[in-house]
């Protein structure tokens, strides 16, 4: 559904909007309503109690993509409750889905009014923001990072007034991560990590290690010697590294390769295959040519990230060093 088809339904539809529109309800209507709030009412203990699990389940059709229900479900928690400040974080969610920002900020201004310190809004205004930054990131520089600003401003206001909201934190780490300040984005990161947010991607990851390396790793110790990676899919490659090549061996894939190692920087190198050791008469090598850099020097060994000419995912590993 797009939003005109949203706005056309509407016009026959006052539960598609918030607050049923302010339009003046049938005798009918008052009666129905009437019955769902008795009905609701048996199982809780108060309205406002009643009231967010009625956003709860929007919330939960929102995210299952069924918008529909979704508004049905928040405009009967305004029914229940007209003082619960967290319909209008529900109501704004419905206009971010369809990237409508300027009308979701409306009635975050609203619900903000009613209890400045809600946090879900407060996240959410911000969240408004950014997605307004990645619409314009390619076309305005100087109207996106505006548009950052007040990202980071509003997350900022919801981080200070709830610090255990992990979805604040992380937002925050993507915020400063594109303003290219690896140290508040990294900080935020592990705050949200710590508070086990499930929303954390490992691509998120991955493209924090990439614009935020370490500059001062010393790389020295893990040129030369034996290591190894593990992972359930690949098993176990066992790799011999020297100065200039690397012997890289997975009986699982049945492999057994030299391959040419060329450092581009202290702690950036790349793979070319030059010799199948199993079968040095085939000359039929693959073509990939592999791109790592190291982020991280461990007690074990280090991590990386890589990818290739063929497949631009960017992997992280970690390379355990045996001797």
């Amino acid at each position: 559904m797009t939003f005109e088809d949203w706005e056309n339904q509407s016009k026959n539809n006052n539960r598609l909007l918030p607050k049923y529109g302010g339009v003046e309800k049938t005798k009918e209507e008052i009666k129905a309503d009437k019955a769902f709030t008795k009905e609701i009412m048996a199982s809780f203990k108060s309205k406002s109690k009643a009231s967010n699990h009625m956003i709860e389940l929007g919330f939960k059709y929102l995210y299952r993509g069924d918008l529909k229900t979704a508004m049905y479900r928040y405009n009967q928690a305004f029914l229940l409750d007209k003082n619960n400040s967290n319909i209008y974080w529900g109501y704004g969610a419905i206009y971010m889905a369809f990237g409508e920002f300027d009308l979701s900020r409306a009635q975050y201004e609203e619900g903000l009014k009613m209890n400045p310190k809600n946090d879900n809004i407060l996240i959410d205004f911000g969240t408004s923001y950014l997605g307004e930054f990645y619409n314009l990131y390619e076309v305005d520089k100087i109207k996106s990072q505006n548009k950052l600003d007040s990202a980071i401003k509003k997350l900022k206001e919801a981080y200070d007034i709830n610090s255990l909201n992990s979805n604040a934190s992380y937002k925050l780490s993507i915020c400063y991560l594109y303003k290219n300040d690896c140290e508040k984005a990294k900080h935020f990161l592990e705050v949200s990590v710590n508070l086990d947010n499930k929303n954390i991607t490992e691509s998120y990851k991955n493209e924090l290690n990439l614009k935020c390396e370490t500059k001062n790793i010393d790389c020295a110790s893990i040129k030369i010697g034996k290591f190894k990676i593990e992972d359930e899919i690949s098993g176990l490659t066992e790799i011999e590294r020297y100065s200039n090549f690397q012997i890289e061996e997975n009986k699982k894939y049945g492999y057994k390769l030299k391959l040419q190692i060329t450092w581009l920087d202290n702690c950036t190198y790349q793979l070319k295959p030059i010799e199948g050791l199993l079968n040095p008469e085939n000359k039929n090598l693959p073509k990939m040519v592999l791109t790592c850099k190291i982020i991280a020097i461990t007690e074990n060994g280090y991590i990386q990230t890589s990818s290739s000419n063929i497949d631009k995912t960017v992997l992280t590993k970690e390379v355990i060093k045996v001797e």
